[in-house]
């Protein structure tokens, strides 16, 4: 089985330009304040997490910072009162992301997609892909590929198409570390520390049994478990903020971080100098664009889905913004018209294959562990849209 994640994520959100040029300084702190709020609201933090509430250890550069809840793993939101420049930065470590994804149903796409709005900009500042071999017989060791490096049998490629059409693949000279440890390398790195894309490749059951890791049952459960992750920064992190947007499938989720892989570091076989074929690190990932052939990481089996439904509505569709506009032309009376027809529309309505299946799974299921609709209302989706 091959998973694909995102394993951690920082958000930067900042004034929008035209009006940080026109920001004075003394204000900055209760503006920043201001925007922890918003963003408060748009993810529901203290919905998903608990109440908001000092946090010491503030990110690097930054010096007042807020956690949500009493939690073991570290997240925080925080902000430089005299540094606007670095805005607030929305920061969760590996363990702290995937517990507020499981808590909130909340997929990275979604995420950002929820957090759009028309007071502040935002995008990735730093973001580490994921991809998980377990149990994968032909990747199930990283000594063997950092041996590979040492010997050059093994290379990070680029793939161009020359003026002929041809495919021509130029070797790209990273720098590479292997950490030794007995006769193995059970983790290797490479590209530099601070560079904008930087890839790792370690052995995560090894890791985990180690370490008495959060996942230490997944990895006994397990005969191998070998982990990458490339961390984006600057550039490339700025791109992939554009791509989340722009999601609204799990295929395209999946797609996006099986191509960054092979497009950042693709890994091929060498042979007397002579490029080969990729290796079966980059083979299978190739494999997963073309054949949709993924699982994406789910953290929770729990059914989200008919609430997530009903909070695009409310918060990234632009339906509360039609709404408004309707009412500051013609009034709150125009606006009861419009619903009126929906509802005579929605009489009329052929749901498609995707809603009937939908609904022939969890139709039973919501009336029996949510009879009161008002209260699941109240529990769901009023405490995050108020």
């Amino acid at each position: 089985m091959v998973e694909l994640s995102v394993d951690e994520m920082s958000i930067v959100s900042r004034l929008p330009h035209d009006d940080f040029a026109l920001l004075n300084i003394e204000n900055w702190a209760s503006i920043a304040e201001y925007i922890i709020k918003k963003i408060d609201n748009h993810l529901g933090l203290t919905r998903f997490l608990g109440a908001m509430m000092p946090e010491k250890r503030a990110p690097a550069s930054y010096t007042v910072a807020y956690k949500f809840g009493e939690h073991q793993h570290y997240m925080a939101i925080a902000y430089h009162p005299l540094w606007p420049k670095i805005g607030v930065i929305l920061n969760f470590s590996a363990r702290a992301f995937d517990y507020y994804c499981e808590m909130s149903g909340y997929k990275p796409y979604e995420i950002l997609q929820f957090l759009q709005n028309d007071y502040f900009d935002f995008r990735i500042s730093k973001i580490d892909l994921a991809c998980d071999f377990i149990d994968e017989a032909e990747i199930n060791d990283v000594s063997s590929i950092y041996q590979g490096f040492i010997d050059n049998s093994l290379g990070i490629f680029k793939e161009r198409i020359d003026k002929d059409g041809e495919t021509n693949y130029s070797k790209i000279n990273l720098s590479y570390q292997g950490i030794i440890k007995r006769d193995e390398v059970p983790t290797l790195y490479v590209g530099a520390m601070r560079s904008n894309a930087r890839l790792k490749l370690y052995d995560k059951k090894r890791e985990q049994e180690e370490t008495n890791g959060s996942y230490l049952l997944k990895a006994k459960s397990s005969t191998s478990w070998i982990r990458g992750e490339i961390t984006l920064r600057n550039t490339y992190s700025s791109q992939i903020t554009e791509e989340l947007l722009n999601t609204s499938t799990d295929n395209e989720f999946a797609n996006i971080i099986a191509s960054t892989f092979v497009q950042k570091f693709r890994l091929m076989y060498v042979d007397k100098g002579v490029v080969g074929d990729e290796h079966e690190f980059t083979s299978m990932l190739l494999g997963m664009i073309t054949n949709n052939n993924f699982v994406l990481k789910s953290p929770s089996s729990r059914n989200y889905d008919l609430r997530k439904s009903i909070l695009y509505l409310f918060k990234g569709s632009g339906v509360a913004t039609t709404m408004y506009k309707i009412s500051e032309i013609w009034g709150v009376d125009a606006v009861l018209h419009l619903f009126e027809a929906i509802l005579e529309h929605l009489e009329n309505y052929s749901p498609n294959d995707d809603c009937r299946y939908w609904l022939n799974f969890n139709l039973v299921k919501y009336r029996k562990n949510h009879p009161d609709f008002y209260a699941w209302f109240g529990e769901n989706i009023a405490t995050i849209i108020n």
